[in-house]
């Protein structure tokens, strides 16, 4: 089935840069959410409610290119996450094996 392909920043226009990045660094976007970004795709998380019990954190991937059409259910996004420091460390191990972690030059 083919689909069309998305274009960047359908759900986090606000995030998406004009250029690609030159590294995967963690940094806030224009309305305060942790974002990194890979080759293809940003990840963004989110402080919730102190009422939910799933997670105080919640991640969600934006994905393009080959990478949005690898993603399925599987891969369970979005993300709920207890600590902060472990969320962001499972998600830069994410980003590397799946080959999008971007090097610094």
């Amino acid at each position: 089935m083919n689909q069309p392909k998305k274009e960047r920043g359908k759900y986090r226009p606000s995030y998406w840069p004009s250029k690609p990045a030159t590294q995967s660094v963690w940094t806030f976007d224009q309305a305060g959410l942790l974002c990194i970004e890979g080759r293809e795709c940003v990840i963004f998380v989110q402080e919730r409610p102190p009422h939910c019990d799933r997670g105080n954190y919640l991640a969600n991937l934006d994905s393009v290119g080959k990478l949005e059409e690898q993603i399925d259910g599987a891969d369970l996004w979005p993300r709920f996450y207890f600590d902060l420091e472990r969320a962001k460390l499972e998600i830069e191990a994410w980003l590397k094996k799946r080959g999008q972690w971007i090097e610094g030059s």
